[in-house]
């Protein structure tokens, strides 16, 4: 008996002392410091265990020229509840893609492209895997973007971009909020967005990028519009997280290459959750951004690094975690939506 009281004694006290220990000082981190796999493709699959969705996916294209139907995918995937994984150029589906989505029991697979991209080949092998396949691939970017918005509901804002990096910017705010991503020519709203816009009821509007992407004569056709830019894609990276800052939280912050683009693209519904920004960077530099995120973060925030090493060098991933910016290398070339593929698509 006095063995089991002194026992007892002994936890009680072992439980006080616990007791007055912060609890982050055991909790394990939410995500890791780094998702990635050999592939772009490989990265989307680790991706998508993080975020722990099933039953629905979206795929998208893993090449330069078809990932850009794809830019506007993240707030749908946050609304569905799906990942977005990837495939290649070929006529039969990535591998370790097929393999993500047998493990995840997927049964509805959202395609981003039209058969000139993903191949009629791999829309073939999903249906033979019993899954349905809807197809979100319209006649030109824009149009896309608008078939990927009508899917998602409840739909008051958008977000208006025409660049690769702008749109990856906002892509898991937006994503959070549950505000679908158009794409828009320089100096012409497409009339398929012009369309959406006015049967969709939307009310508010954020432009992504100066005038030197999108003119104020796009801005001016647009419902209560709001521009967010800065004179560098890094520079309007940095100024969207800033300008949406009380919409999101800081205990994680991800850090992508904004130069290739598809694994932020990937990464936007996994940020979604928890209200995360993704910081775009080259390889070589820790951009003005990371300043900003690190005077928000807590105590024991996570940054993580979506891709591998030769993409985001694990100096930059920890540049950003201490916010110790270094001069960029290279301007983030600003791509138009329009100019990566020969068909002007």
């Amino acid at each position: 008996m006095k063995k089991t009281k002194k026992a007892l004694a002994t936890l009680a006290i072992a439980g006080m002392t616990l007791s007055m220990i912060p609890f982050n000082v055991f909790a394990a981190s939410p995500v890791p410091t780094r998702i990635a796999g050999v592939t772009a493709e490989q990265t989307a699959v680790q991706i998508a265990e993080q975020t722990g969705y099933t039953g629905k996916a979206i795929l998208a294209s893993s090449t330069s020229y078809g990932m850009v139907d794809a830019l506007t995918a993240g707030p749908l995937a946050a609304s569905l509840q799906a990942p977005i994984l990837l495939t290649g150029a070929g006529n039969t589906l990535n591998a370790s893609t097929k393999a993500e989505l047998t493990k995840l029991a997927v049964k509805t697979v959202y395609v981003t492209s039209g058969t000139a991209v993903i191949k009629q080949g791999v829309i073939d092998e999903l249906k033979a895997m019993g899954m349905e396949v809807i197809e979100l691939g319209g006649f030109d970017r824009a149009e896309t973007s608008v078939n990927i918005a009508k899917k998602m509901t409840g739909v008051t804002k958008v977000a208006i971009a025409n660049t690769v990096p702008d749109a990856l910017s906002i892509a898991s705010i937006a994503a959070a909020a549950n505000q679908p991503i158009l794409l828009t020519n320089k100096n012409a709203l497409p009339s398929s967005v012009a369309s959406y816009l006015a049967s969709a009821g939307v009310t508010t509007s954020d432009v992504i990028g100066g005038t030197g992407v999108i003119s104020d004569a796009v801005v001016a056709a647009l419902p209560g519009a709001t521009r967010h830019f800065g004179m560098t894609a890094y520079d309007t990276n940095n100024q969207v997280i800033q300008d949406f800052a009380a919409s999101i939280e800081f205990d994680n912050v991800y850090v992508a290459n904004g130069q290739t683009g598809i694994d932020a693209l990937a990464g936007a519904p996994l940020a979604a959750q928890t209200k995360s920004a993704i910081v775009l960077t080259d390889s070589k530099s820790v951009p003005a951004a990371a300043a900003f995120t690190y005077s928000k973060s807590p105590v024991g925030a996570v940054v993580t690094a979506l891709g591998g090493t030769a993409v985001v060098p694990e100096g930059i991933r920890v540049g950003v975690a201490a916010g110790q910016v270094t001069p960029v290398s290279s301007e983030l070339k600003i791509v138009s939506v329009s100019s990566l593929t020969d068909d002007g698509r």
